[in-house]
């Protein structure tokens, strides 16, 4: 697991790189390294219970490997990748994320509710021309936190009120 998160760490930074047909290919291959990580947390999950003993460093790459789904879901490499995978994978590290909760106002609970709305809104990535990209990053200065923390506030304001 741990390869597959130095992996992670080190392929998000395609999507740093402004957009460019170079830029798509490591974007499908982030993509799988995600998928990758999702499934296989979801698996031991059921098999040991990880969601119990994982670490607040497994908890980030997983967030991580979410968001990038979430992204790359939300951009016009939609037409390139699997959407059910993505949506199934997107759905493993909620009900992980859920299962690792144990009060309903944790942090986790709330990254529950954070990815649910980033799932469910419609204008979660909308660019100001009305396009919607997930792989455009606005601030790239937070390096891998950029991808997780690169939300419209407006968004989670207004949805959790």
């Amino acid at each position: 697991m741990a390869a597959k998160f130095t992996r992670l760490s080190l392929l998000v930074f395609h999507l740093f790189s402004p957009e460019c047909d170079d830029m798509l290919p490591g974007a499908v291959c982030l993509f799988t390294v995600c998928t990758e990580i999702l499934d296989l947390t979801a698996r031991l999950d059921a098999t040991q219970s990880f969601a119990w003993y994982s670490t607040h460093y497994h908890m980030r790459m997983i967030l991580l490997a979410a968001f990038c789904v979430l992204r790359i879901m939300r951009s016009k490499l939609r037409e390139v990748i699997a959407v059910n995978d993505a949506e199934q994978s997107l759905f493993k590290a909620i009900n992980f994320v859920k299962s690792r909760s144990t009060q309903p106002s944790d942090l986790d609970a709330r990254y529950v509710v954070i990815l649910k709305q980033l799932y469910s809104s419609t204008t979660a990535f909308r660019r100001e021309d009305g396009e919607i990209d997930g792989l455009c990053l606005d601030i790239r200065s937070r390096l891998v936190n950029t991808l997780s923390s690169d939300i419209p506030v407006h968004l989670l304001i207004t949805n959790s009120s």
